[in-house]
């Protein structure tokens, strides 16, 4: 047998050993369920953008995981759905995003084990500007995600950032 057949072994191997990753990974386990989420965002005038949001968690397949909910912009309310993978073969969590009017912002990522922390990064606009969402748990019951939001520009200036905070909604 030649090395090109025992080079796609590995590669299917490695797939098939990591499959599942998501469903064992502390920090999609924790998020699945429901939750609140209200933060601040700044733009780049010095503006508030207030947001809120609600939304559940749930994991779709043993690597794959997804988010459904509302959010208030400003007072405008839209839905939204977030589906998220871990691509075994790079290791980098691809995310889509979509928006109420079928949009979709992809995003790519990475996950520490270490810090227990999500970030994702899409490249927007002529491809200079950007959206960065940092995800990281506030407490050791993994019930509060702060998620830090930056959007820049196309010159790499600031245009929008700043923290939202997501509560995991008590089941009684």
């Amino acid at each position: 047998m030649n090395r090109c057949f025992y080079t796609l072994l590995f590669f299917a191997w490695a797939i098939t050993a990591t499959a599942g990753d998501m469903a064992q990974n502390v920090f999609f386990k924790a998020l699945v369920g429901s939750w609140k989420a209200e933060g601040k965002l700044v733009n780049k005038e010095g503006k508030d953008v207030l947001i809120t949001e609600e939304w559940t968690g749930r994991m779709v397949s043993a690597d794959a995981f997804a988010v459904e909910g509302t959010r208030v912009l400003n007072g405008e309310k839209s839905a939204f759905k977030w589906s998220y993978i871990h691509n075994a073969a790079t290791d980098i969590y691809e995310a889509n995003l979509t928006g109420e009017d079928g949009n979709v912002i992809r995003f790519e990522g990475s996950f520490s084990d270490v810090n227990l922390t999500l970030e994702l990064k899409s490249i927007t606009g002529a491809g200079m500007s950007s959206i960065t969402l940092l995800d990281s748990f506030k407490n050791e019951a993994h019930s509060v995600l702060e998620t830090k939001v930056n959007f820049t520009g196309e010159q790499g200036e600031n245009n929008l950032s700043g923290t939202v905070t997501h509560t995991k909604v008590e089941v009684k």
